[in-house]
């Protein structure tokens, strides 16, 4: 599987407004415990009414044309947010897979999941992309 990173600005949430829907859903997964103190329950209500008045008041529209420097730090993000934990997780599961079907565990060296990236490097779509943009991202 080769994963592409790629970012455009039309068809992307906004970085801010997905650490804030997390941020929602983390309130929200406090509240279902069921071993919250009042105080904390309370707490919990309140900073959820934050979250969500927050995440309200944000523009969902980017103002600016984010820059090649720009995705490739909501590339970075994207691998620590969700990639990071994710991909050793497909890995340990195809190998139990592997395991109870073949009695054997995956080879250390495979590598079922590679990355790569455009952003930084879209020179048709993106007057702006120079070679020396390319190297910075």
């Amino acid at each position: 599987i080769e994963l592409v990173l790629t970012a455009h600005p039309t068809e992307v949430s906004r970085r801010t407004l997905i650490q804030k829907y997390d941020d929602i859903n983390a309130c929200l997964s406090q509240l279902d415990q069921q071993k919250l103190t009042p105080r904390e329950r309370q707490n919990a209500l309140a900073n959820l009414k934050q979250q969500i008045s927050s995440a309200w008041q944000t523009d969902e529209i980017r103002q600016h044309r984010p820059t090649p420097v720009d995705e490739a730090k909501w590339g970075f993000a994207t691998i620590e947010q969700t990639l990071w934990n994710a991909v050793p997780k497909f890995i340990r599961e195809l190998n139990e897979l592997v395991q109870d079907n073949c009695q054997q565990n995956l080879p250390l060296h495979i590598a079922p999941v590679r990355f790569a990236s455009w952003m930084g490097g879209d020179r048709d779509g993106n007057p702006n992309v120079t070679h020396q943009i390319t190297q910075e991202v």
